[in-house]
């Protein structure tokens, strides 16, 4: 009987353990190991067209001219281009580099009217998860203008969608942190 007992305990350290080696190595999933490099240039080029949208976004949001209702989806789409609306993003109020969540950015510029100018998109080698574009930022307000140097994270990974019935693992691209 003990002998019994050991057994079946060892059987279930086996299983639970073949099921913790498993469950990691798809969590180890890399770009790299997923993608060619010509597709992840594609990716990239998709990543600066997120920056893009989400500039063009902000100056719309940001636009005295835009009804409230417009505002209110522009927001959403805003929050859609990242994974999560707690992110720190640059604050373009002021002329230092400072960082502040993207929900006190929307705060800070609603109806101030700031417009935008990105230049010279250059991509980072890539990461486990991500990867990083360095552009220029030309931030032009009725006060100033002003101009930074960012260094976007852009978080590409993969995430688990229902098509009806069925699910299936598709790659995801977020804006994330500056740093």
């Amino acid at each position: 009987m003990k002998k019994l007992v050991v057994l079946i305990v060892l059987f279930l350290f086996h299983v639970g353990y073949g099921q913790n080696v498993s469950e990691k190595k798809m969590t180890k999933t890399t770009i790299k190991s997923k993608f060619s490099i010509k597709a992840i240039k594609a990716y990239q080029e998709t990543a600066t067209f997120k920056i893009e949208d989400y500039y063009a976004y902000l100056a719309l949001f940001s636009s005295a001219k835009t009804s409230d209702s417009l505002k209110s989806e522009i927001k959403n789409s805003i929050f859609s281009l990242f994974e999560n609306e707690n992110v720190k993003v640059l604050d373009i109020t002021s002329k230092d580099k400072n960082k502040i969540s993207l929900t006190q950015l929307l705060s800070k510029v609603e109806n101030r009217n700031y417009n935008f100018s990105i230049s010279n998109y250059e991509n980072s080698i890539v990461g486990v998860d991500f990867w990083t574009t360095k552009y220029d930022l030309k931030i032009i307000s009725q006060e100033n203008t002003h101009q930074f140097e960012i260094l976007q994270q852009i978080n590409f990974k993969p995430i688990v969608k229902k098509f009806g019935a069925k699910y299936k693992e598709v790659w995801t691209i977020w804006l994330s942190d500056l740093e």
